[in-house]
């Protein structure tokens, strides 16, 4: 039976622009429905952190995971980086790793 789970993505990249991080949180947003909960910037403008969220289902958190991060890591950006994020999917069991996208 298939379970409810929080998708849970995480960007802790530094060394980018304000720009660079909203175009990625655009596209997020636009091509896998996540919803920004929030982002942490210095006070010399670096990014600290965005926090994004989504809801699937799946039979388990490992087949959710592996399908989300095959999806994320398919995407391209305009910019050369390539972004850090923690992936952790969260239901009634939990998996959770370090990817990268973009």
């Amino acid at each position: 039976m298939k379970k409810n789970y929080a998708i849970i993505l995480f960007i802790t990249e530094n060394n980018c622009t304000q720009e660079e991080v909203n175009k990625v949180i655009s596209t997020l947003d636009r091509d896998f429905k996540f919803e920004n909960r929030g982002a942490s910037y210095s006070s010399d403008k670096h990014h600290k952190g965005t926090l994004l969220i989504k809801t699937s289902n799946g039979y388990d958190a490992n087949t959710v995971f592996e399908g989300t991060k095959k999806q994320l890591e398919k995407v391209k950006f305009s910019s050369k980086k390539r972004f850090n994020c923690q992936l952790t999917i969260a239901g009634f069991d939990v998996v959770t790793d370090t990817i990268f996208i973009g």
